[in-house]
């Protein structure tokens, strides 16, 4: 079975590959592949806190250094390695440019979470902008301290399990041809 279909097995392969590597480059096929990565369950959601951690310590660090915020959400627009966060901050940063917040355009992305809108919206009042997005950073660092240890711990007892396993095959495998023989031996 495996040998009549070996060329089409191969086929199809080297076709997945020369598909991936022809639109891989291409901005639908990325924003396709992206919003896949963003709706797997655990893995969507530690990408997206990343890029929210990477977003506001990139603010904080700019705005606290004296750059005007636009040229600190163009900076921040480059520096994004998501095609999504990207013109995310494009939209936000058309917003400040015809006068709005920050916060509006934030508020109205299902990107950012409600707590940093919230604190971006109280930075812009109070004048704080960079304080409130470096606690933000903070708080997003801590979580995902929190989320790796958390996933580290979930997968310890099942890395465990399956190096028994392994080394449990590996003994029999060793001993089962030397019980072949004591038995071919002992009849």
């Amino acid at each position: 079975m495996l040998s009549k279909n070996f060329l089409l097995i191969i086929g199809g392969i080297a076709g997945s590959v020369y598909l991936y590597k022809h639109f891989n480059n291409k901005p639908p096929f990325n924003k396709i592949i992206e919003d896949i990565k963003f709706k797997i369950p655990i893995f969507g959601e530690f990408l997206r806190y990343i890029l929210l951690e990477r977003f506001t310590t990139t603010m904080s660090i700019l705005i606290e250094s004296g750059v005007p915020i636009l040229y600190a959400l163009e900076i921040s627009e480059r520096s994004a390695c998501s095609i999504r966060m990207a013109d995310t901050i494009q939209f936000i940063k058309n917003s400040v440019k015809e006068g709005r917040s920050m916060a509006a355009p934030m508020e109205k992305s299902d990107f950012f979470t409600p707590m940093l809108v919230q604190m971006v919206t109280i930075g812009e009042e109070i004048g704080e902008l960079s304080k409130m997005l470096k606690r933000v950073a903070k708080f997003y660092q801590e979580y995902l301290e929190t989320f790796v240890i958390r996933l580290a711990s979930i997968f310890e007892p099942l890395m465990i399990v399956f190096i028994g396993i392994l080394i449990g095959a590996m003994v029999i495998a060793i001993f089962m041809p030397i019980f072949s023989i004591a038995l071919m031996k002992t009849s």
